[in-house]
């Protein structure tokens, strides 16, 4: 990049704002929150194909300590559900809306690896930070979200 900014510098840099044509945070300054969060390790990313070899039943090497066989994950799509209509990752997934993760994270088993699934990562960032501050030590995010699964694999 030419303005040689670090992950900080992207997560706080002051962008023009106009309502009718942005978001309130620009894609660079979200870009820059997960960077850091990510490197600060508050936040995991699991690769499309590592979450493949997963559900496989591989065990790939997730980190210590964390549940790697395909009976102690749970994928949570965070998406809503006119999204999930459009579009969904060939396993089972436990689908609760963002909205809804807080009163209904009882549903989910803290002692298993959570791999939280939106449209491109930033809900699932999101979800993955409720999570985590709510007590769950197994959580990571699928990298890229469907839209990378649908362009990189298609409807398996």
């Amino acid at each position: 990049m030419m303005l040689e900014a670090t992950v900080t510098d992207l997560a706080s840099l002051d962008l023009c704002y106009s309502p009718a044509i942005a978001t309130p945070k620009d894609a660079v300054n979200t870009l820059g929150m997960v960077a850091g969060n990510v490197l600060a390790k508050r936040a995991r990313l699991i690769g499309s194909e590592t979450l493949q070899s997963l559900m496989r039943g591989e065990s790939p090497y997730l980190g210590e300590n964390q549940p790697n066989t395909p009976d102690k994950v749970v994928l949570l799509d965070v998406r809503e559900p006119a999204e999930l209509q459009a579009f969904s990752l060939p396993y089972r997934v436990a689908a609760i809306p963002l909205a809804r993760l807080r009163s209904r994270m009882n549903e989910l088993e803290q002692d298993k690896l959570i791999v939280v699934i939106c449209r491109a990562g930033v809900r699932a960032h999101t979800a993955s930070r409720i999570l985590m501050q709510s007590g769950f030590k197994h959580v990571m995010i699928l990298a890229g979200g469907c839209a990378f699964w649908s362009l990189a694999y298609g409807d398996q």
